[in-house]
């Protein structure tokens, strides 16, 4: 059976630059032509998710046209005095996954950046169900970046008041010419020292000399608060600090910061690492039964002699 061509968008994505820096507002143009190149009015879903997300798992929902109007497959049955049938099947491509090149765009004239560091990451930096193209088709959307140094990827689900569907995706990226990428645990065990990695990644054309440096709330730097890097063109290095958490049960998490800066250029992070106390979790249960007559209950539960964290939870079910 033909497909309904006259049902399809095509869907155009522009981001205004390739390359934007963590926390910058991006600029997109969005585009909704007819079967017939013509600009028409429709209302888009789009979204702006790390790509990274997409390594772990890649996008499952089906495309918009096979969704609305499956293929239908044309079977032909003849019978004879010998019966003889036949099924015919069709099987889309997998969605390639991204990041295939690897090599990084020419550098431009680097510019003196802000000395604020990183703290507001998210894994989908802006969605919104009502960006609505214009009689021409067109439409222009601001989206906030979140402070990720990755990969964006843009897709757009576009739908019409008749039914016509499209859907196209595109990508830009979000980084700095030099980089901080911090190595935390999980989390921190209260009143003990761990050790944390700064790793500063250089992509200019030219050698920099990098001053690194560890500071920490709900917590302590231990030892050397700072110290230097030399790092070549296009390439990685990395140090260590020692960082020991509060003790006080009443601080949750661990601030901490991480910041490299060189050559007019800097970089930092701030994270929030939570703090646990060292020992077990132990869950204790008992079963009351309520009679009909009697609408009370005694629960008898033994807690332990010693807590490492004095803190008790109860749930009734």
């Amino acid at each position: 059976v033909a497909p309904p061509r006259e049902k399809f968008l095509a869907v155009n994505l522009a981001p205004a630059k390739s390359e934007y820096r963590p926390g910058d507002t991006a600029e997109i143009a969005v585009e909704t032509l007819d079967s017939n190149g013509k600009g028409i009015s429709s209302e888009v879903s789009l979204a702006v998710v790390d790509e990274a997300v997409f390594q772990i798992r890649e996008d499952q929902k089906p495309t918009l046209a096979t969704f609305f109007y499956h293929p239908r497959i044309n079977n032909v049955s003849t019978v004879f005095s010998a019966a003889y049938r036949f099924f015919g099947y069709s099987e889309e491509k997998r969605l390639q996954l991204a990041l295939n090149s690897k090599k990084n765009p020419a550098l431009a004239a680097l510019k003196e950046e802000d000395t604020k560091s990183r703290e507001k990451f998210k894994d989908t930096t802006w969605w919104s169900a009502k960006v609505t193209t214009g009689a021409d088709g067109k439409a222009v959307v601001k989206v906030p970046l979140a402070e990720n140094i990755t990969t964006w990827r843009v897709t757009a689900l576009a739908l019409t008041k008749d039914t016509r569907v499209g859907q196209a995706k595109t990508q830009f990226i979000a980084k700095k010419y030099l980089m901080m990428s911090p190595g935390l645990p999980s989390h921190f065990i209260r009143g003990k020292e761990h050790t944390v990695i700064a790793t500063v990644t250089n992509l200019t054309d030219k050698k920099v000399e990098t001053e690194v440096k560890a500071s920490a709330e709900g917590g302590s730097v231990v030892g050397a608060k700072s110290t230097r890097l030399s790092i070549e063109a296009g390439k990685s290095a990395h140090c260590y600090f020692t960082v020991a958490a509060s003790a006080d049960p009443n601080v949750q998490g661990c601030s901490v910061e991480l910041t490299a800066a060189g050559a007019g250029l800097s970089d930092g992070t701030k994270m929030m690492v939570p703090l646990k106390t060292f020992g077990r979790e132990t869950t204790l249960s008992s079963t009351v039964a309520l009679l009909k007559d009697d609408d009370r209950g005694t629960a008898q539960i033994t807690l332990p002699g010693k807590f490492s964290d004095a803190k008790c939870f109860v749930r009734f079910s």
